[in-house]
């Protein structure tokens, strides 16, 4: 699970342009009110992204987990998390959505399609293990042909 690795890389990037894009500075300091919702907009979107980290490292850590006893439990759990962190990933590009067109918005919508795509593949090679060991076939071609999509999904 090597490819699990690399979600904290992705999400670094993403919340790095991220951050770049919820600047103030398009408010007049005059106009309180559109000051104070793009304060609360900005808290918002903080928080999305606060818990789209935590979700990751759950997601992460429940790989790894996995890694380390392969059981239909694990299995479970891992799916659970990563669908999770797919959830909060979707909150955050909804609060992406409504940011300004820039350099940086691109970039963070850029890095986070790409963590969205990894995640969906490993929730679908997850089920998909799952699948084929709950009804006696696949064993370890199944994980292995999860191991390959989780590495696809990552390149």
């Amino acid at each position: 699970m090597a490819a699990s690795k690399r979600f904290p890389v992705l999400v670094c990037a993403a919340l790095l342009t991220l951050g770049a894009c919820t600047d103030t500075k398009h408010v007049r300091t005059g106009d309180e009110t559109a000051l104070a919702a793009e304060k609360l907009r900005t808290e918002a979107a903080e928080a999305a992204l606060a818990d789209l980290q935590a979700s990751l490292a759950a997601a992460n850590a429940a790989l790894d987990a996995l890694q380390r006893d392969n059981t239909s439990q694990q299995r479970d759990a891992a799916h659970t998390a990563v669908v999770a962190a797919q959830r909060n990933l979707r909150q955050v590009q909804e609060d992406l959505a409504d940011q300004p067109a820039s350099d940086a918005r691109t970039a963070a919508d850029a890095a986070l399609t790409a963590v969205d795509t990894a995640l969906t593949r490993t929730a679908e090679a997850l089920a998909a293990a799952n699948g084929s060991l709950a009804s006696g076939g696949g064993g370890p071609v199944a994980l292995a042909n999860m191991h390959t999509t989780l590495d696809r999904a990552q390149a």
